[in-house]
């Protein structure tokens, strides 16, 4: 039995950084479509941080908040795509949900 891994991606969360955030998730979400699991954590989070820096042209390690067109839908924060809710919670959850589905997979082989 074949599960990718963008269920990984399927709970979103209940805070976004900035409106762009969402946008970002869905795009880097589709990266992953034809990816399955069991996935190395370690690469994941790699893999999302360069997923992050191509889709951005920022380092995520840049403090500064980064304007995306493609991201830009209305309102006042649109486009803006928050580096540190990268960092500091999608990356984490991600990165949980990974570990946690990594071993029910395991369980059903």
């Amino acid at each position: 039995m074949r599960i990718s891994i963008t269920s990984v991606f399927d709970l979103r969360p209940d805070k976004w950084g900035l409106r762009g955030d969402p946008y970002l998730w869905d795009d880097i979400r589709e990266e992953f479509r034809d990816v399955f699991l069991p996935y190395d954590q370690a690469q994941f989070i790699n893999d999302i941080v360069s997923l992050f820096e191509e889709k951005t042209g920022q380092s995520i390690d840049n403090e500064k908040n980064v304007y995306i067109e493609k991201y830009a839908y209305g309102g006042m924060s649109s486009g803006g795509i928050s580096p540190e809710f990268w960092k500091r919670q999608a990356i984490p959850l991600l990165a949980h949900r990974l570990r946690e589905v990594n071993m029910m997979y395991e369980n059903i082989e």
